[in-house]
């Protein structure tokens, strides 16, 4: 069920959508207007957040079951990864000063 309400200082709407769902919960950032969202690691969903500063999306997924990990490193743009040992899956990295997959 959805969760709204207005920013009093800006006016612009911020959307919380019911957690147990597994659905997004979003909110514009009062001070830069990006939105940032999450959503419920416990179903293997993607949690998703957007740096207000850079506008680079940083995500993760729950490693529970067996999902990548990934984060795109904000100050070089690449994307390190790593995922479940318990599932026998490469753990892997791109190293963010050489840019060679480990």
């Amino acid at each position: 069920m959805h969760i709204r309400s207005l920013d009093v200082h800006t006016r612009v709407v911020v959307c919380l959508v019911d957690f147990d769902t597994g659905m997004n919960i979003c909110s514009p950032d009062a001070n830069t207007s990006v939105i940032v969202c999450r959503v419920d690691v416990d179903i293997g969903v993607n949690t998703c957040s957007l740096d207000v500063h850079t506008s680079v999306i940083i995500y993760r997924v729950d490693v529970d079951n067996g999902v990548d990990i990934c984060s795109l490193d904000v100050h070089t743009s690449v994307v390190v990864c790593r995922v479940d040992v318990d599932t026998s899956v490469v753990i892997y990295g791109l190293d963010v000063h050489t840019s060679v997959v480990v």
